[in-house]
This record gives structure tokens, C-alpha cells and sequence, in this order.
């Protein structure tokens, strides 16, 4: 079995991304935006189909995995929050590397990833929530928006699609998950 290297800059291994999404997200559109930007600049194919029921995962994940350099990206949304176990074990099925935004994908067997810090919400939510009742009234407080991410590998699932991550991405690892 031949290794791929994965860089992270897609050079020559990544053609393909299906991002799995849940055609009633309300965020969908910006993100739909941003691939639009995103993808020419990385010469990468985006494959988008609006899943609206779970029995789609599977027949549209093995169709995808069978053509080769596509990877997946898993948009956050409840919709796969409960199937994260099986999404994982399909994409391994069907040899596709992954990444996702909330850390239970990762546990789960997923490949990669990438998300907020809750605990650093956690612990800042707790801050506003003593100014106010210490009396500042919520409108005066600025918005705040996430300043801490993590990055999970899950090196198993690495070692199952044969990849060979490259040293610089676990120089931001925060959790390798063997």
C-alpha cells in the first residue's frame, strides 16, 4: 500500500473536498460564500450536495471515496453530531481523510479536528455572567467572540488511510489521539 504524504497546503494530494452539510443550517450560506472564495485559490473541486436525511451519508461517501485525492469536511451542525462514530468508520471504509469543527468528531474516529476552546467559553461566559449580576447591564458589554481553538489528530485513524502527516501540523497539535 502506498503512503500519501498530506500537506497543508493541498499541493498534489487534495483535488477534492465533499463537505457534508445539512442543506437547513442557517449558517450554510456564508460558508457556501466562502468556498466559493476559498476553493479557486486552492485549486480544489468542492463538492456541496445538501444532505437533508441521514441515510444519505453513506451512498454519497462511498460514491465520493471512489475516485481518488478527495478528502471531507464536516460542517458543525446537530445533524451529525449523533452519527460521529459511523462517519468515521466510513470514511476509513471508503479511505478519505476528514477533518470537522467540534472535537468529538476527532474521538470519534474522524482524522482531524478543529474547534473552539469550550472551556475557554466556559470560563469567559462565567466572567460576563458575574459583571452582570454585579450590575453592568448586558448592553454595554461587548460581543466577544472565541480567541482559543484546539486541534485534535487522530493518529489511528491516520495509520488506517496510510498517511504520514507532516511535523509541521503538530506544532499547533493541542491532542493526539492514539
Amino acid at each position: 500500500m502506498n503512503k500519501k504524504v498530506l500537506f497543508l497546503d493541498f499541493d498534489g494530494v487534495l483535488e477534492r473536498v465533499l463537505v457534508l452539510m445539512n442543506a437547513a443550517n442557517p449558517n450554510l450560506p456564508g460558508w457556501l460564500k466562502a468556498f466559493d472564495v476559498i476553493s479557486p485559490k486552492l485549486g480544489i473541486e468542492v463538492v456541496r450536495p445538501n444532505l437533508t436525511d441521514a441515510a444519505q451519508i453513506e451512498p454519497l461517501i462511498s460514491a465520493f471515496g471512489g475516485e481518488p485525492n478527495g478528502g471531507v469536511l464536516v460542517l458543525p451542525d446537530p445533524f451529525f453530531r449523533g452519527d460521529y462514530s459511523l462517519l468515521g468508520q466510513l470514511l476509513v471504509k471508503y479511505r478519505l481523510p476528514s477533518i470537522a469543527g467540534l472535537n468529538a468528531f476527532a474521538e470519534s474516529g474522524g482524522l482531524i479536528a478543529y474547534s473552539i476552546d469550550q472551556m475557554d467559553l466556559a470560563r469567559r461566559a462565567a466572567f460576563y455572567v458575574n459583571r452582570i449580576l454585579k450590575g453592568e447591564l448586558p448592553r454595554n458589554l461587548p460581543v466577544q467572540g472565541p480567541t482559543q481553538f484546539e486541534l485534535l489528530i487522530n493518529m489511528k485513524t491516520a495509520r488506517s488511510l496510510s498517511l504520514t502527516l507532516p511535523q509541521s501540523l503538530f506544532v499547533s497539535v493541542n491532542r493526539v489521539i492514539e
